[in-house]
C-alpha cells in the first residue's frame, strides 16, 4: 500500500474511531494545522477523503441525526453519496432544519492500514 500523507492519516485515525461527518474532517485538519483558513482545511480534508476513498480504507454514507420533517428531503437513493461530497453544504455543520449529511468510517482493510502506520512502514515523509 503506498504511504499515507500526515492529513489522509488524521482523517484515517477518525474513522477507525467512530463514523464521522465530512466536516469533521476539515475540523481536523484545522486542528493539525493551525494556519489554514476554513476553505483550505476543507480543500485539503475534501483530498485526504478522496484519496481514502478511492484506495478504499474509508465508506461514505448518507446519515440522518434526527427525525425528519416535511422541510428535509431525503438524498437521492441513485446517487452515491461520493457524487455528492464536493457540495458545500457537507462541509458545513448542519443548522435548522439540514438532517442529512454524509459521513465516512473506516473499512477493514482502512483500520488494518490504520494499524499498520505504527510499525513505521505507511507514513510518509512528506507533508
Amino acid at each position: 500500500m503506498p504511504s499515507l500523507s500526515a492529513e489522509e492519516l488524521a482523517v484515517l485515525e477518525l474513522s477507525t474511531e467512530d463514523d464521522y461527518a465530512l466536516w469533521e474532517a476539515a475540523s481536523c485538519l484545522r486542528n493539525l494545522h493551525k494556519d489554514l483558513s476554513e476553505s483550505e482545511a476543507v480543500n485539503l480534508a475534501r483530498s485526504a477523503v478522496r484519496s481514502l476513498l478511492d484506495r478504499g480504507l474509508i465508506y461514505l454514507e448518507y446519515h440522518q441525526d434526527l427525525v425528519p420533517t416535511s422541510l428535509t428531503a431525503p438524498p437521492d437513493p441513485e446517487v452515491e453519496p461520493a457524487e455528492q461530497m464536493d457540495e458545500p453544504r457537507h462541509w458545513r455543520v448542519p443548522g435548522g432544519f439540514d438532517f442529512w449529511w454524509i459521513r465516512f468510517g473506516a473499512t477493514p482493510e482502512g483500520v488494518t492500514a490504520y494499524r499498520d502506520t505504527w510499525s513505521g512502514s505507511e507514513l510518509s515523509d512528506a507533508d
